[in-house]
């Protein structure tokens, strides 16, 4: 982030200036004022929010605001944030785009109760995704074993830490629907 003092009237020309990889720079400052975070919190360039979305100092309210934006692509950067409490991720598991799910996915530290909601996810991609990532518990990885969706088995046969047994139930599987 950047440290460098702006004048007042600086700062005015880039918080609004008519370019929005400007405003996505100015977004990164770390002195931001609260009405300069709410302006680009609320900026209409997709861009300019995923660049508040990034930042590690967003307090309660504004992490709100950006986890209901408009844009999945925003909700999805929010879904990789660290700073999220598990009771701000929960409406992010109901999203109705597969790629915040996704985003979620890929967290290290789901509660039993997401990585489940995971699992169970109609999107195949979502359980794909999930079957790649991080340590799976024995059931977890029976379930992906399982899937009814050879996408999702097919990513988690890809996993570097698949044993024998796995392997052979997944070839007697593929063997017997052949």
């Amino acid at each position: 982030m950047f440290d460098e003092k702006l004048s007042a009237d600086k700062r005015q020309a880039l918080l609004y200036s008519s370019y929005a990889r400007i405003r996505c720079y100015f977004a990164q400052r770390a002195d931001l004022k609260p009405d300069e975070r709410e302006r680009l919190l609320n900026d209409s360039s997709e861009s300019v929010r995923i660049m508040m979305a990034e930042r590690n100092d967003l307090d309660t309210d504004e992490r709100r605001i950006l986890l209901q934006d408009a844009s999945e692509s925003v909700r999805a950067k929010m879904a990789h944030s660290t700073q999220l409490e598990v009771s701000e991720r929960q409406g992010l598991f109901a999203d109705p785009h597969d790629r915040v799910r996704s985003a979620l996915a890929q967290r290290d530290d789901l509660t039993p109760e997401e990585r489940t909601a995971l699992l169970q996810d109609a999107s195949g991609l979502v359980r794909a995704v999930f079957a790649v990532q991080g340590d799976l518990t024995a059931e977890e990885r029976a379930v992906l074993l399982h899937d009814p969706d050879g996408w999702v088995r097919s990513a988690f046969l890809r996993r570097g830490d698949i044993t024998l047994a796995e392997r052979q139930q997944a070839e007697a599987a593929a063997a017997s629907s052949d």
